[in-house]
C-alpha cells in the first residue's frame, strides 16, 4: 500500500530540499553505523549518500517500481555495491523476512517524510521490531508550516506526536532537530 499523498516531484526539485549528507550525520549516521535501512526510498536521496558513509550493506525499501528504476540507474552509475533494493510493501508483512533472509542485524532504519501514513504506531513498531539492540530509528518530516511541498496540513505531524508515536512503539527518543527550513528530524534508539 502506497501510504497517502506519498507523490514525488521530478528528481531535481526533490532534491533541492534537502542536504542529505547533513541530515544524516545530525540523526547520528556513521561510518560506525553497519547496516542501513531506508523505507520509502524513493529516487535514492538519501539511501546514495547513506551507502557512502556507512561500513556495511545499504537497504532501500519501496513500493514504487518507477521510483526504483531511478534509484537503481543512480545506483549503477555511482558504482555502489554496497546496496540492495527491495520492492515491497510494508504492510504485507513479507518485507521484514526478505531482510531477515540477508542474515544482517539492521543497526539503523530511516523514515524520511513518511510518518503521516495511516498507522504510524505501526510503522514504528516494525521498525523497533527488525532494529537490533541500541539501532537507531531516523526520522524527518516536514514542518506543521506552509512548504512549497508535502502533504496536508491535516495529516502532517507535530514532533511532540511523532516522539509520542515512537514511544508508543517501545523506542526512546534521543533528540529532536531542526535539520531543514522545512523539515525536522526526530533520533529514537531501541
Amino acid at each position: 500500500m502506497q501510504y497517502r499523498e506519498s507523490d514525488m516531484p521530478e528528481v531535481e526539485l526533490w532534491e533541492r530540499f534537502f542536504d542529505p549528507v547533513s541530515i544524516l550525520h545530525t540523526l547520528e549516521l556513521d561510518h560506525n553505523t553497519k547496516n542501513y535501512v531506508d523505507v520509502g526510498c524513493g529516487f535514492g536521496t538519501f539511501l546514495i549518500p547513506a551507502a557512502k558513509i556507512i561500513s556495511g550493506v545499504a537497504i532501500g525499501i519501496d513500493i514504487n517500481q518507477e521510483y526504483l528504476d531511478i534509484c537503481r540507474k543512480r545506483v549503477e552509475q555511482e558504482k555502489l555495491p554496497n546496496i540492495e533494493l527491495i520492492k515491497e510493501d510494508l504492510s504485507d508483512g513479507k518485507t521484514s523476512h526478505t531482510i531477515t533472509q540477508m542474515d544482517i542485524d539492521v543497526d539503523y532504519i530511516s523514515l524520511f517524510n513518511m510518518l503521516h501514513c495511516e498507522n504510524p504506531v505501526d510503522l514504528l513498531k516494525w521498525t523497533e521490531r527488525l532494529l537490533a539492540a541500541k539501532g537507531k530509528v531516523g526520522v524527518i518530516h516536514w514542518k506543521p508550516q506552509e512548504t512549497p511541498r508535502g502533504p496536508a496540513m491535516a495529516i502532517r505531524p507535530s514532533p511532540s506526536k511523532i516522539r509520542t508515536w515512537g514511544e508508543q512503539a517501545g523506542l526512546k527518543c534521543v533528540k529532536q532537530v531542526d535539520v531543514s527550513s522545512y523539515h525536522y528530524g526526530v533520533l529514537f534508539e531501541k
